[in-house]
C-alpha cells in the first residue's frame, strides 16, 4: 500500500519539509511558521528520498498561527483518517508551545477534535506526528548553534527563513548520526520520538 503524508503547516505552502522519507512514504505538513515548516524535512533520521504531498501554513493576517493550526487540525485528521482506506497517509503538525507544555499544546489539538465531532488521533498512532517546539522554534536553533537553550527563555527569530539552513542541517547531521548534543531541550528530543513512530 501506497503510503503518502500530509502536511498542515502555517507557512510557505510550497515547502517540502520531512525531506528524507521514504520514496512510498508521502507526507502533509500542517504549521505554524515557514521556520517550522523548513525544520521538519531534516528532523527525520535515516529516512533519505521522503515525499510530501502537500504543505498548508497559516495565511498572513490570520492571526496566530498557533490558533489557526489548531482550528484546521480536525479536518485535516478527518481526511487523513478517510484516506488510510485507500493508501497510508501521514500528518505532520508543526505548532510551537510557547507558554504552554507540550503536553498541553498537544491536548489542545486533541481537545479541538473533540468540540468538532471529530475523535481524535490516540498518541501512539504513526498516522499523525506532532512537533512541538518549546518555547518556539528558535529555542532549537539556539541549541542547533551550540548554545544551552533554555525552553522558557525567548531567542531572537531570524530575519529571513533562509538564515535557519545551517542550523537545520546540523540537526540533519544529529539525526542521521543518531548522537544529538547534551542537554537537549525536552521538546526535541519529544520530536524525535514522533518521528520513530514511522521508523
Amino acid at each position: 500500500m501506497k503510503r503518502e503524508a500530509r502536511n498542515f503547516c502555517s507557512a510557505h505552502p510550497r515547502a517540502s519539509p520531512l525531506r528524507g522519507l521514504r520514496a512510498n512514504l508521502l507526507l502533509a505538513d500542517l504549521c505554524s511558521h515557514g521556520k517550522s515548516f523548513a525544520s521538519l524535512r531534516f528532523c527525520t533520521p535515516g529516512q533519505p528520498g521522503r515525499n510530501y504531498d502537500q504543505g498548508q501554513i497559516a495565511p498572513p493576517g490570520a492571526g496566530s498561527g498557533g490558533q489557526w493550526v489548531r482550528h484546521r487540525f480536525p479536518d485535516e485528521w478527518q481526511a487523513i483518517r478517510q484516506a488510510r482506506n485507500r493508501k497510508q497517509v501521514i500528518l505532520v503538525v508543526g505548532t510551537d508551545a510557547d507558554t504552554l507544555t507540550v503536553d498541553a499544546r498537544r491536548r489542545s489539538l486533541l481537545e479541538e477534535c473533540a468540540a468538532r465531532g471529530v475523535s481524535p488521533p490516540l498518541q501512539d498512532d504513526p498516522a499523525v506526528l506532532m512537533v512541538v517546539p518549546k518555547r518556539n522554534i528558535e529555542t532549537w536553533f539556539a541549541y542547533l548553534r551550540g548554545q544551552d537553550a533554555d525552553e522558557d527563555n525567548l531567542y531572537p527569530r531570524y530575519p529571513t527563513e533562509s538564515e535557519c539552513k545551517s542550523d537545520v542541517a546540523v540537526l540533519d547531521e544529529m539525526c542521521r548520526s543518531g548522537r544529538l548534543r547534551r542537554p537537549l531541550p525536552p521538546s526535541l528530543g519529544m520530536a524525535c520520538g514522533e518521528y520513530r513512530k514511522i521508523g
